[in-house]
């Protein structure tokens, strides 16, 4: 599964369109607004994605959105500050 938080941001919503177009399908979508993910995953033509509230500022939030992800795509900014939770957050869900 590929996990893109941010999802309903700028970025994400251009990544989430760009991975749908490369044929990826049943994306799991991460944010802290769920009527913004859910309007993005309401885009989607298969109706496979999924939508999980998660905070980058929030480590635990981020290890679950993270489990059974087999990539990770942040979105989330400002990264500068963000990354390093984000990183961490995916290595501990494995």
């Amino acid at each position: 599964m590929i996990g893109v938080l941010g999802a309903s941001g700028a970025v994400g919503r251009a990544a989430v369109r760009e991975l749908r177009a490369l044929g990826h399908t049943g994306l799991r979508l991460g944010g802290r607004t769920p009527s913004a993910l859910h309007a993005v995953a309401g885009e989607d033509p298969t109706g496979q994605d999924e939508t999980v509230r998660a905070d980058a500022t929030a480590p635990d939030g981020l290890r679950a959105f993270t489990e059974g992800c087999a990539v990770v795509l942040n979105c989330v900014g400002p990264t500068y500050l963000l990354r390093a939770t984000v990183a961490s957050a995916a290595l501990a869900a494995g």
